[in-house]
């Protein structure tokens, strides 16, 4: 007996097993969490839910901030119509929680079934005969908005339009052709490298037959790593079959497919090696080798415990074959032979859908980015939405990441938003956590970041559906950004480490240097400065000089430990060789860093032109951060210069800018810059309150880079005015940062100097000359 239990509330119907919300029958878009955390309230209704209940029962762990609960209510009172005054729906329960207060009907429906589960046991199914061919669908689809990591993520855009082809090509699982199977137990499998023993112009077996075998246990409902991936862990693992995968990848099912050609018959088995329990093994032959393997899959299906997807007879003349051998050329990086097959089909084969989306693909791929939306735009015309949704939403995913490499991300969001419409109901969790994965990445470049959330959470489950390991390293590196710009260094910190683990265990190169560059800026904000630069050590070496996401970071960290000749010989580096047009942005954030080398350095002529020169609109566009950052460099240059009155124009110039798009990070910067300029005009009373109001800032923020940036200058200045005490609170509240950064060392030898403690002034200085390394000490 299961019940299928849904709550009607004024025009909101909550259907608790399809975890989904219908406002007068649509859906509406809310997070996983987000309708967790409505079904507890509205199951428990009959009382107050206390905050730390329900972040245990809906997140299952209480390390998440209470922030994260309150952003959750929030969106939730947006959606029923309540707010912080008018709580008819969800009543805010003073030093408690939240508890649900509308009126309810509750829907319970009792539905008998009678799933038939199948023990796992050694299976040698006898050899089956054709049955008719099947296409097997190869599947698919960064980045903060730091400049620093920037290219890397112009890199991963290339890399996933790549992949787009070269996992599952998916499709609604068609329903089965045998009992259903309940599944004996929640495998995630990773299919190697298939073994060949055929002629050699069969060799693209290897790589096709992995694939086509891991599209058709996905299609059977059993989660199975993406083909790119699969092959990533193959390499890394050349005797793969005795040897079981990393554990922190989450892989319990390893299949091993072998081929034999004889007489012209071909015979595929599968050896699949759980985790737990006996080796399984199904095999099949026929004179098609792609028969034999969809059948042998089946077999293994069956034997798992799942439904083989229905065989819905293709035609002879389907380029099925065709399609694993492009699938084949491009995991083995060969696109001019993916070229050469495709220009060598029958134009029948051609003109079909599948086809035309992997030649589109294809033309991506090589740079040919006309001729990829050419394709494109007439696959969309020849696609009707109900005809094929799950393949038109593949082609809009693709025009999606045209839109988001040219930085048009309004258009980019109306398509992906389109496909996920399109989405709606269909059996396709790996496209469906492109799209939401790839409008999350949209949301999260353009700051839209509860969206952005929201999007990568729905990204995250649709990929634990599809088994899809690298692509939930992903979200989480992502999510892990997210946190970095609200202020959350710690989360953030655990998210990217989590991913760094995963990238690292399944050896993708690319994303691991991706989310150590990000790692090592969330590092510097939480002043871990020698950490930050073991975390650039993973991924840097000389042969990366080029690499330009890497080797600005690795500046970056370099400057920031004190080692300012090295990092301003990389900046001067990029500056010679990034080309000015296409890498305009890269080249603005190496001038930044030059211009505040000049500053530390006490070369106050050389930090005023390069912060002038770097500040352009290609670095407002790119991070308003980083853009305020060069202009307090600028700020500071004039003051140094003795140029008073052009650094107040600067100040007040940049307390209109902030009042465009405020935040609390721009506002500490910018109230700091003012209690700075009062400070040297001689208003010391508004300086003092300014610097009040700049702390106070920090402290909402949490950041210990902004901290110790204003009690570097705030305690100094009370000092000067008297205020000991409340100089040693300031003073106080940085020193735990006193052994690693040169500015909080630096903050107590100035108040050990006031107190009239000389021996721990003496101490503290050596420390912070230590630290500086190359910088100038105050």
């Amino acid at each position: 007996m299961i019940k299928k239990r849904s709550y009607r509330f004024g025009d909101f119907e909550l259907d608790t097993r399809a975890r989904e919300l219908l406002q007068d029958g649509q859906p509406v878009a809310l997070a996983m969490v987000a309708l967790d955390c409505l079904a507890y309230l509205i199951e428990h209704r009959d009382r107050p839910v206390g905050r730390d209940e329900l972040i245990s029962a809906v997140w299952g762990r209480t390390d998440v901030s209470e922030s994260t609960l309150a952003h959750t209510i929030v969106r939730l009172r947006q959606v029923l119509g309540d707010n912080g005054n008018d709580q008819h729906s969800i009543r805010t329960v003073p030093r408690l929680g939240f508890r649900w207060i509308a009126n309810v009907e509750e829907i319970t429906e009792i539905a008998d079934t009678a799933p038939i589960k199948v023990p796992v046991q050694d299976v040698a199914p006898a050899g089956a005969q054709p049955s008719g061919a099947q296409v097997s669908e190869p599947r698919r689809s960064l980045p903060s908005m730091h400049p620093r990591w920037r290219w890397l993520m112009a890199a991963l855009l290339v890399v996933v339009s790549v992949t787009a082809l070269v996992t599952t090509r998916p499709r609604p699982v068609p329903a089965p052709r045998v009992s259903a199977l309940a599944p004996a137990e929640p495998y995630t499998a990773w299919v190697m490298v298939a073994e060949v023993d055929a002629p050699e112009d069969w060799a693209w077996l290897r790589l096709g037959l992995m694939d086509l075998v891991a599209n058709r246990l996905r299609l059977g409902a059993l989660p199975t790593v993406p083909s790119e991936t699969a092959l990533a862990l193959s390499k890394q693992k050349q005797d793969s079959r005795g040897a079981a995968p990393d554990a922190r990848l989450g892989i319990s099912l390893r299949v091993q497919p072998q081929v034999e050609h004889d007489n012209g018959v071909w015979r595929v088995r599968l050896t699949a090696y759980p985790e737990k329990g006996s080796v399984l093994h199904a095999s099949a032959q026929a004179s098609d080798v792609l028969v034999a393997a969809r059948e042998a899959t089946d077999d293994l299906l069956i034997a798992l415990g799942h439904s083989p997807p229905a065989d819905d007879r293709r035609s002879p003349a389907d380029p099925e074959k065709l399609l694993q051998q492009v699938t084949a050329a491009r995991l083995g990086g060969h696109l001019p032979l993916a070229v050469e097959l495709l220009q060598q089909a029958p134009p029948q084969w051609r003109e079909q859908p599948e086809v035309a989306l992997v030649a589109a693909k294809v033309d991506c791929d090589r740079g040919e980015r006309e001729a990829c939306e050419q394709g494109l735009a007439a696959l969309l015309k020849q696609l009707p939405a109900e005809k094929n949704p799950v393949l038109r939403a593949r082609v809009l995913t693709s025009v999606g990441w045209l839109h988001a490499n040219r930085a048009e991300y309004d258009q980019a969001d109306n398509v992906l938003t389109e496909a996920l419409g399109l989405l709606r109901g269909q059996n396709a969790p790996g496209v469906l956590g492109n799209v939401y994965s790839l409008r999350g990445w949209v949301r999260l470049t353009v700051s839209r970041l509860d969206e952005a959330v929201a999007d990568l959470s729905q990204a995250r489950l649709a990929f634990v559906r599809s088994g899809d390991i690298r692509e939930i390293a992903r979200t989480d590196q992502r999510l892990g950004v997210v946190a970095g710009r609200r202020g959350q260094p710690g989360t953030a910190l655990a998210l990217l480490q989590r991913s760094a683990d995963r990238f690292e265990a399944v050896g993708a190169e690319t994303d691991l240097a991706i989310t150590l560059i990000a790692t090592a800026e969330v590092q510097e904000h939480l002043l871990e400065f020698e950490q930050a630069l073991a975390t650039t050590d993973r991924f840097w070496s000389p042969q990366f000089a080029r690499d330009w996401g890497r080797a600005i970071c690795r500046a970056w960290v370099l400057a920031q430990n004190g080692r300012l000749q090295e990092a301003a010989a990389m900046a001067e580096f990029i500056l010679a060789e990034a080309d000015p047009t296409e890498e305009a942005a890269l080249r603005a954030e190496a001038q930044v860093l030059l211009a505040r080398i000049a500053l530390l350095r006490g070369q106050v002529d050389d930090a005023i032109r390069l912060a002038r020169k770097a500040s352009t609109p290609v670095l407002e566009d790119g991070d308003r951060r980083e853009y305020m950052g060069n202009w307090i460099v600028l700020i500071r240059g004039l003051r140094g210069a003795g140029q008073t009155k052009s650094a107040r124009r600067e100040v007040e110039l940049l307390r209109a800018w902030v009042g465009t798009a405020p935040d609390d990070w721009q506002r500490t910067g910018m109230m700091l810059m003012e209690a700075e300029q009062d400070w040297l005009e001689g208003q010391r009373e508004p300086a003092l309150r300014h610097y009040a109001e700049a702390m106070a800032s920090a402290e909402r923020l949490g950041v210990p880079e902004w901290l110790v940036a204003v009690s570097y200058s705030y305690a100094p200045a009370l000092i000067a005015s008297g205020h000991l005490e409340q100089a040693g609170v300031i003073g106080g509240r940085i020193g735990s940062w006193a052994d690693q950064d040169m500015r909080a060392a630096w903050v107590q030898a100035r108040l050990h100097q006031a107190l009239g403690d000389v021996e721990a002034a003496q101490a503290a200085q050596r420390v912070a000359k230590r630290l500086a390394g190359e910088r100038r000490l105050p």
